[in-house]
């Protein structure tokens, strides 16, 4: 008989032990942990607690429902009575556990299986906290659709320029023709509408040729040709396109070349035209009475980098961030007196960026601005 209340209650501490080990482990997990039975919970780890807000204590008793968010209720609901038919369903789902504030989604991960607790059919199940990889999951699809988004709208662009181009050189062509008097005669009047008319022309011309040079970038369509450039030769070249323009301005140009600099590697159109940009961009800001613009260059371990400086009007601090965005003045004013399409550095940076290279500006508001980039370069014994 002694015998028997020793082996009861060594059954009933090795049970205890083991109890108290299987529930040292459930605390443990980095999982929510419950047991539902007659629809209420009645048992949950301290982790499932803590991610709904709540105290163990607080949880115990309380309906499954207050826990899920009203959009998947239904699903719940019909997943527990199913688990508890004996219904072979697919045990893991997603789900919103709802917060103890009510407004707060917590997305979870859920497993649930039939078990026996304290003699009755329950229901236990584990959840993980998937909420972040949600969010990234989300961000990362929104990321795709603004993609393609903007594909579509460059394509759109692309295809919309070269339509609006055909009626447009006609208008060009045949204002110039009237301007020549190869039609004949045109009085005061009639010759300042023809000025008027080519002036317009043009200035729609430049906004279609860089809205199409921002949608081939953008549309990746824009094919580059590298080649070996000398660097002076290349920035004279440039200086050139805009030397008519900065002697009407009063604005002298300058260059500074750093020594161990020779060549670039970069197409030679597309150089041409990330220097005419920041060229005429210097030119155009430049004060009333003139100033300088000065382009230097020096090597950068393995990389050219080019420096346009001014001595304009500069730009505000505050104004900085909004350099090279696609149609952005920095304030009406300047557009009403400077003119432009707001597109020039935008393109810019994407034409840089597409040789392998990076942009970027400095100021100071009053004194001028210097903007910098860098491409990649070769020495003169690779070239030969």
């Amino acid at each position: 008989m002694e015998s028997n209340k020793v082996d009861v209650r060594r059954t009933e501490e090795e049970l205890q032990q083991s109890e108290e080990k299987y529930r040292t482990l459930i605390e443990n997990i980095q999982e929510g942990v419950f047991i539902i039975q007659d629809s209420k919970l009645q048992f949950v780890n301290e982790f499932f607690a803590k991610s709904a807000g709540y105290t163990v204590k607080e949880c115990i008793g309380k309906d499954f429902r207050e826990f899920v968010a009203p959009e998947d209720l239904d699903m719940v609901v019909d997943r527990y009575y199913r688990t508890l038919a004996g219904e072979d369903i697919h045990k893991e789902c997603e789900l919103c556990m709802l917060h103890k504030d009510m407004n707060t989604k917590i997305f979870v991960n859920m497993n649930l299986k039939l078990i026996t607790y304290r003699g009755k059919s329950a229901s236990m199940g584990t959840v993980k906290d998937i909420t972040e990889s949600k969010k990234a999951q989300e961000i990362f699809l929104e990321n795709d659709c603004l993609a393609l988004a903007s594909k579509t709208k460059s394509d759109f662009l692309a295809n919309m320029s070269h339509e609006l181009r055909t009626p447009l050189n006609a208008i060009i062509g045949f204002s110039e023709l009237m301007k020549q008097r190869v039609p004949g005669e045109l009085n005061k009047k009639q010759a300042n509408y023809v000025d008027d008319i080519l002036t317009s022309a043009n200035h729609l011309n430049e906004l279609i040729n860089d809205i199409l040079d921002l949608s081939k970038v953008e549309a990746g369509k824009t094919e580059l040709v590298p080649e070996k450039l000398p660097v002076t030769q290349a920035i004279n070249e440039g200086l050139t396109l805009v030397k008519e323009k900065a002697m009407s301005q009063k604005v002298k140009l300058k260059v500074e070349l750093g020594p161990g600099l020779e060549f670039i590697v970069a197409d030679k159109q597309r150089f041409r035209q990330i220097l005419f940009n920041l060229l005429s961009n210097a030119v155009k800001f430049s004060k009333p009475e003139g100033g300088e613009v000065t382009v230097s260059t020096m090597k950068a371990n393995d990389m050219a980098q080019i420096s346009v400086s001014d001595t304009g009007i500069g730009i505000k601090e505050e104004d900085m961030g909004k350099l090279f965005r696609t149609f952005q003045q920095l304030d009406m004013s300047m557009s009403r007196k400077y003119g432009g399409t707001g597109l020039g550095l935008a393109i810019t940076k994407q034409l840089v960026e597409l040789h392998g290279g990076r942009i970027w500006a400095e100021s100071r508001y009053g004194e001028g601005s210097t903007f910098i980039f860098l491409l990649p370069n070769v020495s003169k014994n690779e070239m030969e």
